[in-house]
This record gives structure tokens, C-alpha cells and sequence, in this order.
């Protein structure tokens, strides 16, 4: 059981279903992920799963780096919007400092994206030869 911003509990239930017999396959669970930036923190629950092709490299490089990845590049849009004056690339208006929820919301596909293409980035930079399939999810409370 999870508490959320404000004391309320999130009731959060997962599971793993099969067994991996090659090992290449990985999974990621962070139920209480907060990202914190300036003074905001924003609860969040972070699920991935990876299924590696090849190897376990690219799954477990994903596994331990992902969600960092995500964190960082929310903070630093966070930063690039502040300094665009407070609106986002589509040109939004500015969000409060108060709405950090709604600000990680908008920001979220964004940051995802920028994560994945620095895993990636990273992982053909060292490896190349194999590769693994994402799916990550993302709750965010408030």
C-alpha cells in the first residue's frame, strides 16, 4: 500500500505470470517513485517490462537505467521550459509551480521518449548486437 500527496492510499497489486527459462527477459517495479525537482515531488509508479532478443545485455542495461533516465530528462524539460518562459513546445501556457502533478503529465511522453533514445543510444554505443522490446507505464499522483 502506497500514500499518495494529501494521505491517501493507492493500492497497487502486480505480478509475474511466467518464468523466464532463457534469461533475457527483465522486469522493472518502482511503486513509490517520487521525482523531486526544485521544491516539488511528484509520487509516481513506474512498471517496465523487457523482453531481450539476442542476449540479456540490452533487457538488463533497461531494467537498472530506464526510470533514471526518465527522472533526469523530466527534470531537465522542466528546466528548458522554465527558461522558454513557462510554456512547453507546443506553446502552452505556463503551469504553476503548485501543479507539479500536471506539469510531470505534460512532460511525461516527452521525458519518455528522451529516455528511451538515451538508453538506447548508450546500449548500441557499448554493445549493438542485440536489442530488447519496452513496455514501461508510468502512474502519477494528484
Amino acid at each position: 500500500m502506497s500514500e499518495a500527496a494529501g494521505g491517501a492510499k493507492l493500492c497497487l497489486r502486480h505480478s509475474s505470470g511466467k518464468s523466464v527459462k532463457k534469461g533475457e527477459d527483465a522486469f522493472a517495479v518502482n511503486e513509490d517513485g517520487v521525482w523531486r525537482h526544485e521544491d516539488w515531488e511528484v509520487p509516481y509508479s513506474y512498471f517496465a517490462v523487457f523482453d531481450g532478443h539476442g542476449g540479456k545485455q540490452a533487457a538488463q542495461m533497461c531494467r537498472t537505467t530506464l526510470e533514471r533516465q526518465m527522472v533526469e530528462a523530466l527534470s531537465s524539460l522542466a528546466d528548458e521550459e522554465r527558461e522558454q518562459g513557462g510554456t512547453g513546445d507546443g506553446g502552452e501556457e505556463a503551469t504553476p509551480a503548485c501543479d507539479s502533478a500536471s506539469l510531470v503529465r505534460r512532460l511525461l511522453p516527452r521525458a519518455l521518449a528522451r529516455a528511451f533514445e538515451a538508453v538506447d543510444d548508450a546500449y548500441c554505443a557499448a554493445h549493438g548486437h542485440a536489442g530488447t522490446t519496452a513496455t514501461a507505464c508510468v502512474l502519477t499522483r494528484g
